[in-house]
């Protein structure tokens, strides 16, 4: 310690050993604070989307004009590399009463799709994600005519803050769409008017659905089973079944078409799931149905309805 005291003062001669500290001080807490200011982050440069077409690299993307797609490929933007970053910026994409309007294909891993407040509308499908982890939050799925978000075999995919409806009496399906698919988050969001199904869950497990408002959709609000008419018992045993997801907070009323019209239903065999928290009222059959028969196959508490079909729970 001794030699390299002496050292510092040989070095910096009549500033001395305080000198020496004062200006590594200086160095190293700058009078503006006490941690030193990081770099400047590196400039991030966005390639400009103008017209359809395929995102075959990694980067980030922005739509800066209207996209309308043509019939060859009847999707507008497809993604097929992984680590896509894909912002939206408010424009209205339109498309051809076929493919999706936006695609995350399953080589597309990781994208992230940012709204914005974007609208897809008049595709077969208005969001459609095949891959592992992506997102995507803030637009508005509307006058599509299979399903406004689709997850076909998406894993660990969070959709969010998006609207899907029809608004002019079309041939819309369902709202959201979970066919295959696992542990993904569809959160905070409407579907409104659909002919079908608000949420339809398809063979799907381990996913969660909340934070939602379902209104005035044909068959019912949210649906977990196999049949495109709902819980009618026409599901055979060997077909996929929906288990393990979580059901909560949120709204599904007014769902009806003629005399069927479910707020919230499980099929025979989609079974351990988890319901809770749930508004379920004013809708045309029954507000909540389990078609499972047997205590325990499913979860329901904390929930608000007026008509319901569902097991009692298991007495002690």
């Amino acid at each position: 310690m001794s030699v390299r005291v002496r050292l510092k003062r040989c070095f910096f001669g009549a500033a001395g050993l305080a000198g020496a500290i004062a200006l590594l001080l200086a160095s190293a807490f700058p009078a503006g604070g006490f941690v030193r200011k990081p770099p400047p982050l590196p400039l991030i440069v966005s390639t400009s989307i103008t017209e359809c077409g395929r995102i075959t690299h990694p980067g980030y993307y922005e739509v800066d004009s209207p996209l309308t797609a043509g019939s060859d490929p009847a999707d507008c933007i497809q993604i097929s590399a992984a680590n896509v970053l894909l912002n939206l910026n408010g424009q209205t994409i339109t498309g051809v009463k076929a493919g999706s309007g936006v695609h995350a294909m399953r080589s597309g891993a990781q994208a992230y799709i940012e709204g914005g407040g974007a609208t897809i509308a008049d595709f077969m499908d208005g969001v459609e994600i095949d891959g592992v982890g992506a997102n995507a939050e803030n637009f508005i799925a509307s006058d599509n005519f299979d399903a406004g978000v689709l997850l076909n075999h998406a894993r660990l995919a969070t959709v969010s803050n998006f609207a899907v409806n029809i608004t002019s009496g079309g041939a819309g399906l369902d709202g959201v769409r979970l066919d295959g698919a696992a542990q993904n988050s569809i959160e905070s969001f409407s579907a409104s008017h659909l002919n079908r199904f608000g949420v339809w869950l398809l063979g799907s497990s381990h996913n969660s659905i909340s934070g939602f408002t379902i209104t005035y959709n044909g068959i019912a609000g949210i649906y977990l089973g196999c049949s495109m008419t709902g819980p009618d018992g026409s599901c055979k045993p060997a077909s996929p079944k929906s288990m393990f997801n979580a059901v909560f907070n949120g709204v599904s009323s007014d769902n009806s078409s003629g005399q069927a019209g479910y707020g919230v239903a499980a099929d025979v065999g989609d079974i351990s799931n988890r319901f809770s928290n749930i508004t379920a009222k004013e809708n045309a059959t029954d507000d909540v149905f389990d078609a499972n028969d047997v205590c325990g196959k499913n979860a329901w508490f904390a929930l608000t309805f007026g008509s319901s079909q569902v097991p009692a729970p298991c007495t002690d």
